[in-house]
């Protein structure tokens, strides 16, 4: 389970829209299904660039939230989940996992947001995943910022991404 959530944790993660609808009905006879909540627990890293001010950000998430698990008995899986995520954003122009990253820059603020996301994979291995991730960004200063992200990806099973979606939009 907790792969499942950093796969889909931003990153990245992650996020589809349909937070409280039922799973559909593509499990059939014989699906596992599990459920896991988690709250506070540390996840992944973020590395983008603030869409507001362009600045180089790097941060890591405090999380909670929940993940939907369906098996499927021909061997696909599907994942739901929803996070409320608190992250302090410092500036730096590596991410954490560049081996010449030398640690946080300055603080840059703390964004607080909630990230949907969902995950498909055919029982060949391709699959798609995706989030949305939705909320401010305070800076030290008392400004505000409202962000956006928006990933989505279409992969196959031995090959190259069919497509690679990141997209952040400022909300000022």
């Amino acid at each position: 389970m907790r792969n499942a959530r950093k796969l889909f944790g931003v990153a990245a993660a992650v996020a589809a829209v349909a937070i409280a609808a039922p799973l559909p009905t593509v499990a059939g006879a014989g699906a596992s299904q599990s459920l896991e909540t988690f709250t506070n627990e540390p996840g992944c890293c973020l590395f983008f660039p603030d869409p507001c001010t362009g600045q180089q950000v790097v941060g890591y998430t405090l999380d909670s939230g929940w993940v939907r698990t369906t098996e499927t008995t021909n061997g696909g899986s599907h994942v739901r989940g929803h996070t409320e995520t608190t992250a302090e954003l410092y500036s730096s122009d590596l991410p954490p996992w560049d081996p010449e990253f030398e640690g946080l820059g300055p603080l840059v603020g703390t964004w607080t947001l909630i990230t949907n996301f969902e995950g498909e994979v055919g029982p060949g291995g391709q699959g798609t995943d995706g989030f949305v991730s939705t909320g401010d960004l305070v800076y030290p200063g008392g400004g505000r910022s409202h962000l956006q992200m928006t990933f989505r990806i279409v992969f196959t099973a031995d090959g190259p991404p069919k497509l690679f979606l990141v997209k952040s939009v400022c909300g000022g």
